[in-house]
């Protein structure tokens, strides 16, 4: 009689855990709204030439991005996608306004 008790308390107690684990399995809901978000850019220390990668939420809203003299349309991203950009910055070629 015991033993089927013991039984019977487990059983329940694996529902009641079974149940617990279902609710706290809930989609999660999306903060973002379809917001464009930046999350991180990288890496930090790159040279003239080199790619540079932006990481983050609806990205491919995203037409240009602007740098301290020089701003880089979309047609100048290597590749876009809703996570990530990625670009190669070049240095601009000096005016010789001055002979």
């Amino acid at each position: 009689m015991k033993a089927i008790y013991k039984i019977q308390q487990l059983f329940i107690w694996l529902a009641c855990f079974g149940v617990l684990a279902l609710a706290g399995c809930d989609k999660e809901d999306d903060t973002n709204n379809g917001l464009v978000q930046l999350l991180s850019f990288g890496p930090s220390g790159i040279q003239h030439g080199e790619d540079i990668q932006f990481i983050g939420n609806n990205l491919h809203k995203v037409t240009a991005i602007q740098f301290i003299g020089a701003r880089v349309e979309k047609a100048g991203f290597k590749s876009q996608s809703p996570e990530t950009i990625v670009l190669v910055l070049y240095y601009p070629r000096p005016l010789n306004l001055v002979k």
